[in-house]
């Protein structure tokens, strides 16, 4: 089953959640994605400490196709590259399966993860 979480915690929209129901999400996102193994699984796929910083070469990096589609589409440039990151299938030429499909989440919920634990930059 893949997780849909399309925003963070503290709600990105306008809208007004009950407490329970964040409470709910936060518990989900840690129970499916846990801190520690999204932080060493993002480490050794992208050859990074402590998070991704997007720089000149990022485009390069990472498959092009994407970056190029989340960054086309405007907003939250954040968000936007925490989507690279969780859909990314391939780094420096090397193909693997994304951080999204290894934790069997949605792109969306891994992204926000990945921007909640500070993890891009």
């Amino acid at each position: 089953a893949v997780m849909h979480r399309d925003r963070s915690i503290e709600f990105q929209n306008q809208e007004p959640r009950e407490p329970m129901e964040r409470q709910a999400d936060h518990f989900a996102a840690c129970f499916l994605m846990p801190k520690n193994l999204v932080v060493q699984l993002l480490e050794q796929t992208f050859a990074v400490q402590g998070g991704y910083t997007f720089g000149n070469t990022s485009a390069q990096e990472l498959d092009r196709t994407r970056y190029e589609h989340y960054m086309r589409q405007g907003g939250d440039l954040l968000m936007a590259r925490a989507k690279i990151l969780a859909s990314a299938e391939c780094f420096r030429g090397q193909w693997f399966r994304s951080l999204a499909e290894r934790f069997g989440v949605s792109v969306s919920a891994m992204a926000v993860r990945l921007k909640e634990l500070g993890l891009v930059r």
